[in-house]
């Protein structure tokens, strides 16, 4: 049961009330946007990953691709993707959607002042 035993990352939180900002001062819809293994060889991982997201983040649904390769036929127009992958951040951004990199090779600091920023733009351009 990989998927539900999973530990928190420690700045798991800090992204998310930025999410979360996304909604509550730009009416943008939240959601966890997952995959399941390609070969769907692991038991119990739809319910694994709804049931952890349900302990941490109880207010934010979950959606799956339900392939990683699938995310980009979610995306609308200037959608967010934050992601750990860049395939699916590129094919994000090629169905017009925004994307942000998230993992080893780019820290999570740098993934919050990306979002940040796209959302003190976003909050500008709605006053104006």
């Amino acid at each position: 049961r990989i998927f539900r035993t999973l530990p928190k990352t420690a700045d798991a939180d800090q992204l998310v009330a930025l999410a979360r900002r996304f909604r509550s001062e730009l009416n943008y819809n939240l959601a966890f946007l997952t995959a399941i293994p390609h070969n769907n060889d692991v038991p119990h991982c739809f319910q694994d990953k709804v049931e952890w997201v349900q302990e941490h983040y109880p207010d934010i649904p979950v959606f799956f691709g339900p392939y990683s390769t699938d995310k980009y036929r979610h995306c609308k127009p200037n959608d967010i993707l934050v992601d750990d992958r860049g395939d699916n951040c590129a094919a994000w951004a090629e169905a017009g959607g925004r994307a942000v990199k998230v993992g080893k090779k780019n820290d999570l600091s740098t993934a919050l002042a990306q979002l940040a920023e796209i959302l003190q733009l976003e909050c500008e351009a709605r006053q104006r």
